[in-house]
């Protein structure tokens, strides 16, 4: 048995020693001959927005009008690692910078360099690989690190995104400004039509009607008509006072009489006035003339809002909503981030000692059931 056993023993030693070293001699040869240093570049990003918003100063209508405070900073962050992740950006950086020359110099390097030719997606992905972006959830910084081949490629790459990353920003707040302010002078413009035509309309209803204010109107017949009660009442009372010891027909009950008459026929000619003008009620007139009224003063406040969002849009393009704020600038890497020979070989040797070791018992636990 123990004969048999020893042979056994090496082979598997040996196959450990074979599944172990041989990537792991692969990872050390690789990392301290074909691998190129790489280096990197850090920055810190922060976009903030102007506190003094015109929602303060223009309540109501006007500021929702404006939309003050639709994008929040997280919002801003996530808009800017797109940008900077974008197409356009990228075409830029390789304008400025010449990045397909740069990452294809390490011909020796299969792993980290650019391939001659690459197709333009292709090209985006391995650019977008070497620029890190990153939100903090509690604080919205953007951290951006960028990986290039030498140390100065790697700090001027940062610098050209904290360039173009307020570029970007400015570009935003310029195109929500315009924005605002071209809906400030449509609904200024529409504002002002709405009140002039309302006016004109409530000036030809006067016109037509022949009175200034109906409610007035109505107010002076109704005071009218209860102050020609009132004398209807007393010379009736004197009426029928006197009838008590005159003759019917003497001169002083003809007078009563008359005035009575008259003044009856006043009331008469009052309440038919207020009854019926024009072939319309005047309450029918009172009340068009209260809706119309209405929607005057209701074009006036409209008016007025839009002018007040109008006079903020004008304060709103001369004042910067939206900053780009840097938090740590990027340094000149001293030394590379990549490679790490020791770490990567011993992360290759545990990897595959872990994966031996999970093969060997799964092997073992086979062979006990098929016994």
């Amino acid at each position: 048995m123990s004969i048999n056993t020893k042979p056994r023993a090496l082979s598997q030693k040996a196959v450990f020693a074979l599944f172990t070293g041989v990537p792991t001699v692969l990872t050390l040869l690789y990392m301290l001959i074909l691998a190129h240093p790489v280096y990197q570049a850090e920055t810190k990003l922060i976009v903030r927005e102007n506190k003094e918003t015109s929602s303060s100063i223009i309540p109501g209508l006007a500021a929702s009008l404006l939309g003050t405070g639709a994008q929040t900073s997280v919002e801003d962050a996530y808009i800017l690692t797109a940008y900077l992740h974008g197409s356009q950006f990228i075409d830029l950086a390789d304008q400025r910078l010449g990045l397909k020359a740069h990452y294809r110099t390490p011909v020796f390097d299969p792993l980290h360099t650019l391939k001659k030719n690459p197709m333009a997606e292709e090209f985006y992905d391995y650019i977008r690989e070497r620029v890190v972006l990153h939100i903090a959830a509690d604080s919205n910084i953007v951290s951006v690190s960028t990986q290039a081949f030498s140390p100065e490629m790697a700090q001027a790459f940062s610098k050209l995104i904290i360039e173009e990353s307020e570029k970007a920003i400015n570009t935003l707040n310029t195109r929500m400004v315009d924005a605002q302010t071209s809906l400030a002078k449509r609904e200024l413009a529409h504002s002002q039509a709405t009140l002039l035509e309302k006016r004109q309309q409530l000036l030809q209803f006067q016109t037509t009607h022949a009175m200034v204010n109906p409610e007035s109107e109505v107010t002076s017949h109704l005071s009218n008509v209860a102050g020609l009660d009132a004398k209807l009442v007393e010379k009736r009372t004197e009426l029928r006072t006197k009838e008590q010891y005159l003759r019917p027909d003497s001169f002083e009950i003809r007078a009563i009489q008359q005035v009575i008459t008259a003044l009856d026929s006043q009331r008469q000619h009052e309440t038919g006035t207020l009854v019926t003008s024009g072939g319309q009620s005047m309450a029918a007139t009172l009340l068009a003339y209260e809706d119309l009224k209405l929607q005057t003063e209701f074009a006036q406040q409209a008016y007025a809002s839009a002018f007040a969002l109008m006079e903020s849009s004008k304060l709103a393009a001369g004042r910067q909503e939206k900053f780009l704020l840097l938090i740590e600038a990027p340094g000149l890497p001293e030394e590379p981030a990549f490679p790490l020979p020791l770490q990567a070989t011993f992360t290759v040797f545990a990897t595959a000692a872990v994966i031996f070791g999970i093969g060997r018992l799964m092997l073992c636990t086979i062979r006990d059931h098929s016994i």
